[in-house]
């Protein structure tokens, strides 16, 4: 099992690796498939020696070998939760195949959060991809038919509705992620990741008022917050929401 463990760590790593390839390009809609990985600073390209997941970073220092650009720390802590999410996928399915959907997934709206985080946009392609994740995982978790179309309308259909009362309150790549990952998800599971990320979110903002980083008029990037929601709701939501009704005995 520790062989397991570790093999599934540095696998990965590796993943998240790549995902900084598409949190880099995919907002600048470069390939994804050509083009070798580059510094931003000098724009020469970086050797495969260079290339290595965490180790590279920590042998360089952060820097770029050749003009001593840094290197943002995210990129290391990126790959490291690839790892880390690897493990964790593995410990809590074993070897159920559902865990390589999950971990697909969780890798998938990884980069979303990050990108929506960066950007303020979540691209069309990242939510077609999580819509088709969402719907092999589908097959592994159904509850009924009724259930996952609700799951794909209810929430966002109160995103909808709330920006008709208050103009941009969510974004399109928005309620497009609570569609796809809401077909998946159910109609339970779908409400707890919407409640959570507007918990989050609502939190986090408040923060940035009371410390005056920003005004009331200001936006911020709400995918990351949907992201947790649906991160907890994949692992957790069933024991979240019973945890919830045996509070009124329910």
């Amino acid at each position: 099992m520790v062989v397991a463990y570790l093999y599934f760590f540095v696998v990965g790593v590796c993943l998240g690796s790549f995902s900084n390839v598409l949190i880099y390009r995919i907002p600048l809609k470069q390939s994804i498939a050509k083009g070798r990985s580059h510094c931003g600073g000098c724009n020469r390209q970086i050797p495969a020696y260079d290339l290595i997941p965490i180790v590279s970073y920590v042998i360089l220092k952060g820097r770029c070998r050749f003009c001593n650009e840094k290197i943002g720390i995210i990129h290391p802590i990126i790959e490291l939760m690839g790892g880390l999410v690897a493990v964790f996928c593995f410990w809590f399915f074993k070897f159920d195949p559902l865990g390589l959907v999950v971990y697909a997934i969780m890798m998938v709206l990884m980069v979303i959060a990050i990108i929506d985080w960066r950007h303020m946009i979540i691209p069309d392609s990242l939510n077609a991809i999580l819509l088709i994740l969402f719907g092999v995982y589908l097959f592994f978790t159904y509850q009924s038919w009724q259930s996952h179309l609700l799951g794909a309308l209810v929430v966002p259909g109160i995103m909808i509705a709330t920006n008709l009362l208050v103009p941009s309150s969510f974004g399109g790549g928005d309620v497009k992620l609570m569609i796809a990952s809401g077909i998946g998800l159910g109609l339970a599971n779908s409400l707890l990741a919407g409640f959570i990320g507007v918990i989050v979110a609502g939190g986090y903002a408040f923060y940035l008022i009371l410390t005056k980083k920003v005004n009331r008029k200001s936006h911020i990037a709400f995918g990351p917050y949907l992201c947790m929601g649906i991160v907890a709701a994949v692992f957790y939501g069933p024991k979240i929401i019973q945890s919830y009704l045996d509070l009124f005995n329910i």
